[in-house]
């Protein structure tokens, strides 16, 4: 059993199924500030349990103890040594004899109890000790008066019946049965303390699942993450902002581009320029491990960016199979890269300005082999044409790994910017996709985690929406 355990441990760490459990303080600490609201839920939850079992399932039990005194008769030289001695032992045995069948039996035909034996017997509890004379018979019921009359009837059983046990009469009842507490309150349940012990308990079971999930986690979260698994820069992190609205795709740069996300996109402009990989890339394909996590959305918000810059740059929709930046750019897109490739169509009759800003070349219609023309020389030559006429040509490519599209059109290019969606992408899927294009030769520039949820420790990003001239600036 124990080598099994640990080869399935093996086993889920190469998978990366758990992260190191070496987790620092500070890293623990960012875990619990992001899931503070899963702790408080747990602990409410807890507490609430407590409260709903204390009030309204647990019946209220009462104690009442009555106390018998072993002793000694007096003679007229006294109580010698050797008789304390003997009732010290007396009092063990007399507990014992407390807690037989023969006394409950005798208890519950007095009384009338509709009770067996060792359900009348788990509910007394008899306490001595050797080091003295007295013996304390507790007894607990629901009702505070019925435990008053049995703890008393035992008493009196177990007198009545010792001179026939033992023949000795050196017991005598100290203290008449009577409730543990003076006034009329239940012993258990005791609601605002069991309440308090689950608030502490529903705490620690909030922080321990919080931290669990963090180490069950599979996914890319962070930047540094995505730094580590792929080796190599995160050029920027894009804030999660909705990709629709109302009137359709939102190139949030251009709608508002005063919001924090915008100036995350200026940032990622910023770093591409700059970046030594990124300074000489001319052509540059923008893709990502999976779909759905948001390539497209990022290719556009970046080309008109950059277009705002001042360069001039043209926009091809290289998913053939999935095509989107004819309707972000609210563009026709009836012809495309597909007639160019196959049509032998100009490039000029299928590149369309934007109002944004950047040209795009649509994908057209969508062909039975979207690889083989992506790999075409034609494809080649063309891009040869455009590097002469545009500062910067990025490349809408296909997911890596449904599809070995993006594979190929990365051998086209001088650069290939990775997107990571936070929280969607596992760190194999994430290492995998890289390893196809590695295996190509591809040139990958860096990567831009998308979706990132802002840190309430980050600063707010209210000076970037403050209107112009506003005095809180």
């Amino acid at each position: 059993m124990e080598y099994v355990l640990v080869l399935y441990i093996e086993q889920a760490l190469k998978k990366g199924v758990v992260q190191t459990m070496e987790m620092g303080l500070a890293e623990m600490g960012r875990v619990l500030r992001q899931r503070v609201l899963l702790i408080v839920l747990v602990t409410l939850l807890a507490v609430g349990l407590a409260g709903a079992g204390s009030f309204l399932v647990l019946e209220p039990e009462y104690e009442a103890t009555t106390t018998l005194l072993v002793q000694s008769k007096q003679t007229e030289k006294g109580i010698a040594y050797n008789d304390l001695l003997t009732d010290q032992k007396l009092v063990t045995t007399y507990g014992e004899i407390f807690q037989s069948r023969m006394i409950a039996e005798a208890v519950i035909e007095r009384l009338g109890l509709d009770l067996t034996e060792q359900e009348l017997l788990e509910n007394v509890r008899v306490r001595s000790s050797s080091e003295s004379l007295l013996t304390a018979v507790t007894v607990t019921d629901h009702d505070p008066k019925q435990a008053v009359t049995i703890a008393n009837a035992m008493a009196a059983v177990f007198m009545e019946n010792l001179g026939r046990i033992m023949q000795v009469d050196n017991v005598s009842i100290l203290d008449t049965a009577k409730l543990t507490s003076d006034v009329l309150e239940p012993v258990r349940p005791k609601p605002y303390l069991n309440m308090a012990v689950a608030l502490v308990l529903g705490a620690m079971a909030g922080a321990g699942l919080a931290l669990l999930l963090a180490f069950l986690n599979n996914t890319v979260q962070t930047e540094a993450e995505a730094e580590q698994l792929l080796q190599l820069p995160a050029l920027g992190a894009i804030p999660f902002f909705e990709q629709k609205g109302s009137s359709g795709y939102r190139v949030v740069v251009r709608q508002d581009p005063r919001s924090a996300v915008a100036e995350a996109f200026r940032t990622l402009r910023t770093n591409i320029q700059y970046d030594e990989a990124g300074k000489h890339v001319k052509v540059l394909i923008v893709t990502s491990t999976l779909a759905g996590e948001g390539k497209s959305m990022v290719l556009a918000n970046l080309a008109v960016t950059m277009a705002q810059a001042g360069k001039r740059v043209l926009l091809i929709d290289g998913d053939l199979r999935k095509p989107t930046l004819h309707h972000v750019f609210h563009l026709g897109g009836q012809i495309g890269l597909t007639e160019v490739l196959c049509e032998g169509v100009a490039p000029e009759e299928v590149i369309l300005p934007s109002a944004a800003g950047p040209d795009v070349i649509p994908a057209g219609a969508i062909p039975a082999n979207p690889s083989e023309l992506l790999g075409s020389p034609k494809l080649r030559g063309l891009l040869s044409d455009l590097r002469i006429r545009y500062d910067l040509v990025l490349i809408d490519s296909p997911p890596l790994l449904p599809v070995t599209d993006g594979q190929v059109l990365s051998t086209l290019c001088d650069g290939v910017l990775f997107v990571v969606r936070s929280g969607e992408v596992a760190r194999d899927q994430l290492q995998q996709a890289k390893g196809l294009l590695e295996r190509v030769g591809a040139q990958v520039i860096g990567a831009v985690l998308n979706g990132k949820q802002r840190k309430r420790s980050e600063p707010a990003y209210s000076y970037y929406a403050a209107p112009e001239g506003d005095p809180h600036d």
